[in-house]
């Protein structure tokens, strides 16, 4: 049940949405912000478990699942990955080319970055209008040193501004990549072209159900390695099983990649449908469903992968978007590689 709703106005004074504001329920922010303007007021401690956000996904292949996070193992996940995975400290100005209603944006832009005390840029609009540049003029003119940004755009940017990087003096120290895999053609621009052969690249693996990254590099520490996100995170401990529930050793063939263990920043539940949280993603590879011990209740994230001999996974798409050639399941990630190399 929702007792209240802050509604905030892109232009104070106007609200154009169709659903009626409700009475004693929705509130503007603008309007409640003028009462305590000079004041200050003392946070609210909560408890660790106490519900923080419901983030809704996958909606273009099931009914969307509303994911409930937790307040103290949330914040503290989010935290540590953006300390020790994007390197960010209090002196840094970090962008994340993403969206504050997108997990990624969530995370990364509001608070990771921010529990740092880091400098977090947030823009408006498109990053190619009025021209492809804009990105690398604002990377400019904000110093910013750590970029974050998916796949998908570093293919739009490179498509649309193949040199405008070259065209401005901003040097990242860092930069990483979500969201989706990414082909070893576009890592390579990525890294010679817009981190001007200094940066260096983390790939990261993750999900709006995880909170944070499960799959990457520690930046400088561990090799960076095209096509591939990497290992898992400090205390994520990534498994492949088949479809007969046998594991997949390193430098094996694909299937299913689950996470042994429980992590803070796990998501709770399935916002009013517990016994959807149990069947999507424990249900599956469960041992024993009378068990209360984690051991036994492997999360399935639902992706497939692959792991080289060295242990670092390559993702290959959702399993539920899978085409079946000759008796060989191929998933999205491998055709659209295909693809791309082709003419």
């Amino acid at each position: 049940e929702v007792d209240k709703v802050l509604v905030w106005r892109r232009h104070p004074g106007q609200y154009a949405s169709k659903s009626p504001m409700v009475a004693g329920r929705d509130f503007f922010v603008d309007e409640l912000l003028r009462d305590y303007r000079g004041k200050v007021i003392e946070p609210v401690s909560m408890p660790a478990e106490a519900p923080l956000f419901l983030m809704y996904t996958s909606g273009t292949t099931a009914r969307p699942k509303g994911c409930q996070h937790s307040t103290g193992g949330y914040l503290a996940y989010v935290a540590g990955t953006s300390k020790y995975y994007q390197d960010i400290h209090p002196e840094d100005t970090y962008w994340c080319f993403a969206d504050i209603g997108w997990i990624t944006g969530h995370s990364y832009i509001v608070y990771g970055p921010l529990a740092l005390g880091a400098t977090s840029v947030m823009y408006e609009g498109v990053p190619t209008y009025p021209d492809p540049g804009r990105p690398w003029r604002i990377a400019e003119r904000l110093g910013v040193n750590i970029f974050h940004t998916a796949p998908t755009t570093i293919r739009m940017l490179r498509k649309l501004g193949p040199d405008e990087p070259k065209k401005y003096n901003y040097h990242f120290k860092h930069m990483t990549t979500v969201g989706e895999p990414i082909e070893p053609d576009v890592w390579r621009w990525y890294h010679e072209v817009v981190g001007k052969g200094e940066a260096v690249i983390v790939d990261t693996w993750w999900q709006t159900e995880n909170g944070g990254f499960l799959g990457s590099t520690l930046p400088a520490l561990q090799p960076m390695k095209p096509g591939s996100c990497g290992p898992g995170v400090l205390g994520i401990y990534p498994v492949i099983y088949d479809e007969d529930r046998n594991v997949v050793e390193a430098g094996g063939r694909a299937g299913n990649i689950c996470i042994r263990n429980p992590w803070p920043g796990i998501f709770q539940t399935v916002w009013g449908q517990p016994e959807r949280f149990v069947q999507i993603y424990y249900e599956k590879y469960c041992r024993d469903k009378n068990s209360k011990d984690w051991r036994d209740w492997p999360y399935l994230a639902g992706d497939g992968a692959v792991q080289a001999a060295d242990g670092y996974f390559r993702i290959l798409g959702r399993i539920d978007d899978v085409i079946n050639v000759a008796g060989h399941r191929l998933g999205t990630k491998e055709l659209e590689s295909a693809s791309i190399t082709v003419g």
